[in-house]
C-alpha cells in the first residue's frame, strides 16, 4: 500500500515541471511566431535545394548512394543540431 508521503519526489519533480513549463510558455509567447514560420521556411527551402544539389551531382560515383547519403545526413546535422558537435564514423577513422 502507498501512502501519500512515500510519493514526495514525484510532487517536487511535478513542481518542477511545471515551473519549466511555465517559463517556456512565457518565452514562446513572446516569440515572433510569424518571424518563427518564416525561418523556418527559409531553413526547410535552403535544406532541398542542397539536397537537390547532392542528388544531381554527377561527379559522386556512388552507385548504392552510400555518400550521397551521407552528404544529406551532413546537410540536416545544422539545422536539426544547430549548437552540437556530433562526431560521425568518417571523423572515427
Amino acid at each position: 500500500m502507498m501512502y501519500p508521503w512515500d510519493s514526495e519526489p514525484m510532487v517536487e519533480e511535478e513542481l518542477y515541471a511545471r515551473a519549466i513549463g511555465r517559463e517556456i510558455l512565457r518565452y514562446v509567447k513572446d516569440y515572433d511566431q510569424h518571424l518563427m514560420a518564416r525561418q523556418i521556411d527559409s531553413d526547410a527551402i535552403c535544406l532541398l535545394k542542397e539536397i537537390q544539389k547532392i542528388l544531381n551531382d554527377k561527379a559522386r560515383n556512388d552507385s548504392e548512394c552510400f555518400y550521397a547519403i551521407d552528404a544529406i545526413v551532413d546537410a540536416f546535422q545544422p539545422i536539426i543540431f544547430p549548437q552540437t558537435d556530433t562526431l560521425r564514423w568518417k571523423d572515427e577513422a
